[in-house]
């Protein structure tokens, strides 16, 4: 067996997500596009804005289409300028806490959670 990070971090990952329900997916020869597997329209793109959309709908069947394509574009926003653990720490709190989604004020018109709930499990 060859010394790779598949071999030896991805695989093993999948296979425990797997054995404790996950439902987990081989994406190396993914193709891309909007009605590609994932949804994706490169590898770079590591939030599957499709699968989050649909999650936020089922727990914020209250909120609107424009409330939800907010909540999705803050949980995506390029953190990239700040350190690597401040930007994991601005996302788990995003996911922890919620998104404050704003309209056309400053009022806050919905709190969007994602939950361990909103995941699907095999």
């Amino acid at each position: 067996m060859s010394y790779t990070e598949d071999n030896y971090v991805e695989k093993p990952a999948i296979n425990l997500f797997s054995s404790i329900g996950w439902e987990t997916l081989d994406c190396y020869s993914e193709t891309f596009g909007p009605e590609s597997l994932l949804g994706r329209e490169n590898r770079s793109e590591v939030v599957l804005t499709r699968e989050l959309r649909a999650a936020l709908n089922q727990i914020n069947p209250d909120c609107t289409s424009n409330e939800i394509e907010l909540a999705v574009e803050e949980l995506n926003r390029d953190r990239s300028a700040m350190s690597d653990m401040a930007a994991n720490e601005a996302g788990y709190k995003l996911i922890r806490d919620g998104v404050k989604v704003k309209a056309n004020t400053d009022k806050i018109v919905a709190r969007l959670r994602l939950t361990s709930a909103s995941f699907k499990t095999t």
